[in-house]
């Protein structure tokens, strides 16, 4: 099974442990198979950079914390904008819209604690 990380979901493996749930802690110390997409360094960034969020860290060390984990950076093909545009409109967030896009079409399951996410039926998710 591969997963892939949401975006609270990497600031907690990377940077708050402790808002990680038991089973999404487990899976992140267990599998081999663990991504986060490009989407999640990016929203990052923008809310570093508007204050949302502090975090002293760049996309740099960020990826290179993720390379040394051994989590995978997953880029954002085309078929992954094709999947979202055809998603319904339940997620406004373009960020968690992509990254369910990407779940759904690399046959992922999302660690994500968005209680929003689960409403689609198509992405497995786990928290």
């Amino acid at each position: 099974m591969s997963y892939l990380l949401d975006t609270n979901a990497l600031i907690g493996l990377l940077f708050c442990p402790d808002i990680l749930s038991e089973d999404a802690n487990r899976i992140m110390q267990e599998s081999d198979a663990l991504a986060v997409s490009i989407a999640s360094l990016w929203e990052l960034g923008i809310k570093q950079s508007i204050g949302k969020i502090d975090i002293d860290a760049s996309a740099e060390d960020i990826s290179d914390a993720c390379r040394r984990l051994d989590v995978n950076i997953l880029s954002i093909a085309p078929g992954h904008i094709d999947r979202m545009r055809n998603l319904p409109l339940i997620h406004r967030d373009p960020f968690d819209r992509i990254i369910i896009a990407q779940a759904i079409i690399e046959d992922m399951v999302l660690i994500t604690k968005d209680s929003i996410i689960p409403q689609y039926k198509e992405v497995k998710t786990l928290w």
